[in-house]
């Protein structure tokens, strides 16, 4: 938790007292909040596979100055990918772990991987600077 923190990332807590979806709720208020806050634009990173997002980030989309990222487990694309600029895989793109690994039933992923992922994610140029700043957090 405190290298997350140290990273750059805000934690916020959600009690739910057995209410549901109440972090997607906080994270859709934060979201809306940031972006009236922020005028001028920045890039938003999610690490959901939760279509409850799909309608926030193509709205974000919707505004040239909005950059967003979807980063979600597996291959499947839903109506989250299609909302937002930029996909990355989970498995592949952040852990590093090859495709036909993936198909087997346990895998290691090894610590030392920071220049095999920096490799591994192809950007554009328009986005090197957000996928630096990801890699650097992971």
């Amino acid at each position: 938790r405190s290298d997350l923190q140290l990273s750059g990332c805000h934690l916020v807590d959600c009690p739910h007292v057995g209410r549901k979806e109440v972090a997607d709720k906080m994270i859709i208020v934060d979201a809306m909040e940031f972006a009236y806050t922020h005028m001028k634009g920045a890039t938003l990173c999610f690490i959901t596979g939760d279509v409850d997002f799909a309608y926030l980030l193509s709205k974000l989309k919707d505004q040239s100055q909005w950059r967003t990222i979807v980063v979600s487990k597996g291959a499947t694309q839903t109506m989250l990918h299609e909302s937002c600029d930029m996909t990355m895989r989970w498995e592949t793109d952040i852990l590093g772990i090859e495709e036909e690994q993936l198909s087997e039933e346990s895998f290691s992923v090894d610590d030392d991987r920071g220049d095999e992922i920096s490799e591994r994610i192809a950007i554009e140029e328009n986005w090197e600077e957000d996928a630096e700043l990801l890699r650097s957090l992971v």
